[in-house]
């Protein structure tokens, strides 16, 4: 079998190229898709875990103890933090 020459093979490799490219960019958004979703699955959750530990300290605060300067230092330093994530 002959092999096309000129102008035939540069526009068979540069078809192939671009499929090539093409798959590459489908994948890198995909992947890019996936890892977007579980950081934003991760923070989901630590905001949740926060807000939650936040509530506690706000129903501990309500009975006093001891310990209700570092509570309250943990509350603020709490409610920064998911000030920045939302």
């Amino acid at each position: 079998m002959k092999m096309p020459k000129g102008i035939a093979l540069r526009k068979n490799i540069a078809i192939k190229r671009d499929a090539i490219r093409r798959q590459n960019v489908k994948r890198h958004n995909e992947f890019a898709a996936r890892i977007k979703l579980k950081t934003d699955q991760q923070n989901a959750q630590r905001v949740a875990t926060w807000q939650s530990e936040l509530d506690r300290l706000h129903a501990a605060s309500v009975h006093g103890s001891g310990l209700d300067a570092i509570r309250f230092n943990r509350m603020n330093q709490l409610r920064d933090t998911i000030a920045k994530y939302k």
